[in-house]
């Protein structure tokens, strides 16, 4: 993850990174089965390339395209999709960078700042795992409609 304290738009910067990922962002908590471990991963997806891209110069992380069409030859969208991601540290790093500006996923973020980071994948203590497994799903729980939701 990039350094931005030098940066004179440092807070106008994470407010506008906070806002994107409001609306397009992810939050979540992934269980590599094969692995046995738990990875924490921030991500965007969008139509707009140009945003993704400066997103991946300014933070950091990983950028791909998924195309148009499908293993098939299906076209399975109009537009081409572009995705950022960050995982681990930098993710929990971006994570309570845009937290004191995002609206809609922030008591996502919160949570997930609660994960665990260990100095690797090896055998973690059984307390870590089980607090990263409860994460998992008090993200996937936040992410469900309420009734509010479901009735506008």
């Amino acid at each position: 993850m990039k350094n931005f304290k030098d940066n004179l738009f440092y807070d106008i910067n994470w407010a506008y990174w906070a806002g994107i990922f409001d609306g397009e962002g992810y939050v979540g908590i992934l269980y590599h089965k094969y692995a046995k471990h738990y990875a924490l991963r921030a991500s965007i997806g969008m139509c707009n390339r140009e945003i993704i891209e400066k997103l991946h110069t300014e933070v950091g992380g990983n950028h791909y395209k998924r195309g148009m069409y499908n293993s098939k030859g299906e076209q399975v969208r109009k537009r081409p999709i572009w995705y950022w991601y960050t995982q681990g540290k930098n993710a929990k790093q971006f994570l309570g960078n845009i937290l004191e500006y995002s609206i809609v996923k922030r008591e996502q973020i919160e949570a997930a700042l609660e994960f665990p980071l260990a100095p690797s994948r090896r055998r973690l203590p059984s307390k870590i795992m089980q607090k990263r497994k409860e994460l998992e799903f008090i993200l996937k729980d936040l992410k469900k409609p309420t009734e509010a939701e479901l009735h506008r």
